[in-house]
């Protein structure tokens, strides 16, 4: 006679320690192994192309930018939608993909996007910017660190940011690090007026020889049996003294006339900042950092702020770092929340049901719980899901939906107990009785919340 599976458990004791205690093991290394973040990652289907052009109408930006982009965006088929803003001097243009761009695809196709819009650009008027792609990406900065001094300039912070950036990109894990508060830098012409009205120069003269100074080109090639080799102008006008030797006109003796003979160079900063970073009231700097995805923020903000603190130690003591944003402190917070919550959990069921169902069904229902926990922590593992504040609800959800489900096995074991049916009988029998609408009831409530977990696919 061919025993049921319903009760064999029961039947097998060593193999019901056994099966616990692999829960329990493999629940604890997934929750030591899990990678942990604040947000779920989502993914870029949402974009923005932006570009400028100063001194045109919204008409004229309308018809000579932002149709020739948008014309360029809808030879990509996986665009789905195309919006657009077209204002004085201003052009801005929202892409949306299709919901079938897989994850894997989203860069891919961001890359392919962007390699558009730089064709697109020979087709645009002169003076107009780059058009800026921008993927409008959820990711939380994983670490801000403030950088402020109240007798240091602005400028000397600018390079201990620069240097803080750099270090934090070589840490292994890091997705992105960005400079907020950053000040530009720019190179300023001032020409003398009167030089040019005696050398006959207009300022179009000058405007253009510094334009062409600027080579971007190839000059030539040098192509052999073993080489093929382009050759380029260093033409990139990154200094005074670069600028300053453009020859702008030659002198009836034959000499060159410089552009440093008719102006005087200075470097300078942009007014207005294109952004600025207040800390508490002052002026200073804020390097973020993001984490990559599938990582422990524990142990990747545990590094970055050594590094942090490292640098921080060869630094004079006017210039101050401060963490502002800590993505770790709110995972910990959420987390400590769950085992919290987890142990508040089990001693309120535990004090129930000993008053409603006695001490040994209380100790049953009541390991549900860190069994429970375990295996939905192992789940979360294998399909490569991190803690976040996402799956932690949905582990809460779990947590109660199981606990239901043990109540009313543990009901239907003891009625088959007072039918006069033997240990095993009644066993398989609430088993075998209630494995389908119990099925059902955790199934429909798993679908209820299944668009959640899609939206980061």
């Amino acid at each position: 006679m061919a025993m049921p599976l319903s009760n064999l458990f029961y039947r097998l004791p060593r193999l019901t320690f056994l099966a616990l205690g692999f829960i329990v093991i493999t629940g604890l290394s997934s929750l030591i192994n899990l990678p942990r973040q604040e947000d779920p990652t989502m993914t870029e289907r949402f974009g923005m192309v932006e570009t400028h052009l100063s001194g045109a109408s919204a008409i004229r930006v309308e018809a000579l930018i932002t149709e020739k982009i948008e014309t360029g965006l809808r030879e990509i088929p996986e665009v789905k939608t195309i919006s657009s803003v077209s204002r004085a001097g201003h052009s801005f243009v929202t892409v949306e993909l299709f919901d079938s761009v897989g994850a894997d695809q989203v860069d891919l196709i961001w890359s392919e996007i962007r390699d558009k819009m730089r064709d697109v650009e020979q087709q645009l008027p002169p003076g107009t910017t780059n058009p800026f792609v921008d993927p409008n990406g959820p990711v939380a900065v994983t670490l801000g660190v403030a950088i402020t001094s109240d007798h240091t300039p602005i400028s000397v912070l600018e390079r201990v940011a620069t240097e803080l950036r750099v270090r934090l990109a070589t840490l292994p894990g890091t997705k992105e690090t960005e400079i907020f508060g950053e000040p530009i830098q720019e190179i300023v012409v001032e020409v003398n007026p009167h030089a040019m009205a005696r050398l006959n120069l207009s300022i179009e003269t000058v405007i253009r020889a510094i334009g062409a100074s600027d080579t971007k080109i190839a000059a030539g090639g040098y192509q052999s049996e073993k080489n093929n080799l382009v050759v380029e102008v260093k033409g990139e006008l990154t200094s005074i003294e670069r600028i300053g030797a453009i020859p702008i006109g030659q002198h009836a003796d034959g000499h060159f006339l410089r552009l440093s003979d008719i102006a005087v160079l200075s470097k300078a900063y942009v007014d207005p900042p294109k952004s600025i970073a207040l800390i508490h009231g002052s002026r200073g700097l804020l390097v973020a950092t993001t984490m990559e995805t599938g990582r422990r923020v524990d142990q990747w903000s545990a590094q970055a702020k050594k590094i942090v603190d490292d640098y921080h130690q060869e630094l004079p003591a006017m210039i101050k770092f401060e963490t502002i944003i800590d993505q770790n402190h709110y995972t910990n917070e959420r987390l400590s929340t769950l085992v919290m919550n987890l142990f508040m959990a089990i001693v309120l069921v535990l004090i129930a049901l000993f008053f409603l169902m006695g001490l040994r069904a209380a100790l049953i229902i009541g390991s549900a719980l860190p069994l429970t926990m375990s295996l939905v922590l192992t789940g979360l593992y294998l399909l490569e899901i991190p803690l976040h504040q996402m799956s932690i609800t949905g582990l809460i959800i779990a947590l109660g939906l199981l606990i239901d489900n043990a109540i009313v096995i543990i009901e239907e074991y003891k009625m088959q107990r007072r039918r006069g049916k033997p240990f095993d009988e009644a066993i398989a029998s609430a088993v075998n009785h209630l494995f389908v609408p119990l099925l059902a009831s955790t199934a429909t409530t798993a679908f209820a919340f299944l668009p959640i977990a899609l939206t980061s696919l």
